[in-house]
């Protein structure tokens, strides 16, 4: 098992290259970009990405993972675009290839990752050498890891709404972040959602199985712990990355309880309590 990284959302702004609307035009806007997994790539020329994206979402069923590696030159520029771009700034006509480029190059990195010398000669024409010539495992492992949240936040957009690859991914990462606490005697194995970095994997576990329509008990005590440990941050001296989380968290546990506890015909009270505490400030302390 690879010793887990911290601070992976140690990140700075960055004018966006896709702005508002999802377009090149207009003015930028700040997005989060990680300081130094990606930093010295830039995003490919649009048009390239769009013509690739388009021929990818011909084909793409048809090929296996040695052959698409095989025809890695073909759709560089869109494996690339997947790796870098922000998932708000993705076209929502291309993000259903943008989704199989970044789940492919998670399994990519899981072979790299399991066996230090598995190589394919033609694995950089796809992956590009920032993937696939790495010798640093655990930034390996850290770029995995954005890549998979990106993975998720490409499939709950709202204008996606494709919870299969979050669940695909924050289950298994979920079930790996269990057994890396319990190897190493964390006090947070118990309540893994309190630990630094812990309340971003399960709110957005939790918005994965909202939008999988999994209204149930499981759901209910996640969100609510995730609510419960957005209070006990809220005094705390956080980044200001950290804060944003904690942020969204917050109103995420909100909107998402007001809505799993009408589908399960329980607590009509506090149902209508947190549909409220968004907007109103946290009514619920």
């Amino acid at each position: 098992m690879v010793k887990r990284i911290e601070g992976i959302f140690h990140f700075h702004y960055t004018p966006s290259s896709f702005a508002v609307g999802l377009t090149t035009n207009g003015p930028a806007i700040a997005r989060y970009i990680p300081l130094s997994i990606f930093r010295d790539l830039e995003l490919p020329p649009f048009p390239l990405v769009r013509q690739q994206a388009s021929a990818f979402a011909r084909i793409k069923l048809d090929l296996s993972f040695p052959e698409l590696v095989e025809r890695g030159e073909e759709f560089s520029e869109l494996f690339l675009f997947s790796h870098i771009v922000n998932h708000r700034d993705v076209p929502a006509d291309i993000m259903p290839e943008v989704i199989t480029a970044l789940y492919t190059t998670i399994i990519a990195l899981d072979l790299i990752l399991a066996a230090p010398n598995y190589t394919r000669p033609d694995m950089t024409k796809l992956f590009g050498e920032h993937i696939s010539k790495n010798p640093d495992k655990e930034l390996l492992f850290l770029k995995r890891e954005h890549l998979g949240y990106k993975l998720s936040h490409c499939g709950l957009r709202e204008d996606i709404c494709d919870p299969d690859p979050a669940m695909w991914y924050l289950t298994n990462q979920v079930n790996e972040n269990i057994i890396y606490l319990l190897s190493i005697d964390s006090p947070y194995a118990d309540n893994p959602w309190m630990e630094p970095d812990g309340l971003q994997l399960y709110i957005t576990y939790a918005d994965a199985l909202v939008f999988s329509n999994i209204f149930n008990e499981g759901t209910k005590s996640l969100l609510e712990r995730c609510l419960e440990t957005a209070r006990l941050q809220k005094n705390q001296k956080l980044s200001p990355v950290h804060e944003d989380v904690r942020t969204r968290a917050e109103t995420s546990a909100h909107i998402h309880l007001s809505l799993v506890l009408r589908e399960m015909g329980v607590e009509p009270e506090m149902q209508k309590l947190h549909v409220h505490a968004p907007s109103h400030g946290s009514l619920l302390i």
